[in-house]
């Protein structure tokens, strides 16, 4: 029998060990649990921000596009309806380009800006409380063209009456949510050569809010790919469905429609930042005993397989005679 070297037929050997560890890391992940989990409680920092890309498309006609932020501040008990709620403090800010037509002046084109601040309720990150300032100015078509410029100020309470729509949420679930509704909204339009003109209207009002969880799915929006879930809502602001990813802790895309079945808004995410969608990694188990069961098959292998080598003859000089006695 010819010796071929160290471990003859180690090659073999080695594959055979390769195809018993990767055969043993697949059924570990055959076994490793795929069920559904729930959505978690979003978790938010005080600097946390979320930037969008926003287009609104009014029923009269006007188009406004643009970006708005939001920014996580710190948490704080407020009133709402005389009841005391701890919330988490929201600002958000924006602006950009409107255009359109109006009946008596024709094509209408400027700037917009919003400012303002919500409250989100700490158990359910539901907003209970929110003051905005809208601001559009621009020129209104016509010969002379005419500048102009409109201010909306809103200012919305929502005491929660019931809700069963919480978090950890469950995926295929439904929901809904009673909110008891108080708002006060200012509208002032100036024209250039005219007294400007003022509107004042006030809700008081009980809605109801019904979600649904559609599906999980993979979308793309302006700051990357994610897994989102998405959930339909239907209340007293039309029907909106949403796209929220736990990585982001917030919605990455959103779309509103009209009674009519419109979209009418649609929001999209482009830059985004929440420190607790970063955790750190999982205890990676299966990588730890496939390389477990890697070195123990490495070490048997080496000591079964390992031929017994030739014990190496060292060279000694002969033994000298002893030469003998005198003779007498």
């Amino acid at each position: 029998m010819t010796d071929s070297g160290p471990c003859a037929g180690g090659g073999s050997t080695r594959r055979q060990i390769v195809s018993v560890v990767l055969a043993l890391a697949m059924l570990l992940m055959a076994l490793a649990p795929r069920a559904m989990a729930p959505i978690p409680r979003p978790t938010y920092t005080a600097g946390d921000f979320w930037s969008y890309r926003t287009n609104v498309t009014e029923e009269i006609g006007f188009r406004f596009d643009g970006n708005t932020t939001i920014e996580v501040r710190t948490p704080r008990v407020i009133l709402v309806q005389g009841q005391q709620v701890e919330a988490l403090e929201v600002l958000f800010s924006g602006g950009g380009a409107f255009g359109g037509t109006f009946e008596g002046f024709g094509a209408i084109d400027g700037t917009w800006t919003i400012i303002g601040a919500e409250d989100w309720e700490t158990d359910t990150w539901k907003s209970v409380r929110s003051f905005v300032r809208l601001t559009a100015t621009g020129r209104a078509g016509g010969t002379p063209a005419l500048t102009f410029t409109l201010t909306v100020e809103n200012e919305t309470t929502r005491r929660i009456v019931s809700d069963d729509w919480r978090f950890p949420i469950v995926e295929e679930s439904t929901g809904t949510t009673v909110w008891h509704w108080n708002v006060t909204q200012n509208v002032t339009y100036r024209v250039q050569g005219r007294p400007p003109e003022t509107n004042t209207s006030w809700l008081d009002s009980t809605f109801t809010t019904q979600y649904v969880y559609e599906r999980t799915e993979t979308v793309q929006v302006l700051a990357g790919a994610f897994e989102a879930h998405v959930i339909r809502e239907e209340g007293p602001e039309g029907e909106r469905v949403r796209w929220y990813a736990p990585r982001v802790g917030n919605d990455v895309k959103q779309e509103e429609f009209n009674e009519t079945g419109a979209k009418v808004a649609t929001s999209e995410l482009t830059d985004f930042e929440y420190a607790a969608g970063t955790p750190p990694p999982p205890f990676p188990w299966l990588f730890v005993v496939v390389v477990a069961i890697g070195i123990v098959v490495a070490i048997l292998a080496a000591v079964l397989l390992r031929r017994p080598k030739k014990p190496v003859e060292v060279w000694m000089p002969p033994e000298r005679a002893t030469p003998p006695p005198p003779s007498p």
